[in-house]
């Protein structure tokens, strides 16, 4: 796995204080279990990931499926 800037943000993000739950990280779910906290749940989607989320943060470099904004949105936590 190259070295991932998403994975250096969730660490700086852990570092700060802030609760990581979940996580969707593609393709290299494994990779990221062995360099992440072990207590952070890996969902199987966006939107799983995002359920009852306070924020979500997407970055990628690959081209994925898009997320329905308006999905996403209901599925946190305070949707406004």
């Amino acid at each position: 796995m190259r070295e991932s800037p998403a994975i250096a943000l969730v660490e700086c993000l852990i570092k700060e204080g802030c609760s990581v739950d979940r996580l969707l990280i593609r393709p290299a779910m494994d990779k990221c279990e062995q360099v992440l906290n072990s207590s952070i749940i890996y969902a199987e989607s966006s939107y799983a990931a995002a359920k009852d989320a306070d924020a979500v943060l997407i970055l990628t470099d690959w081209r994925v499926r898009r997320a329905r904004p308006g999905r996403l949105k209901t599925a946190l936590k305070f949707p406004s």
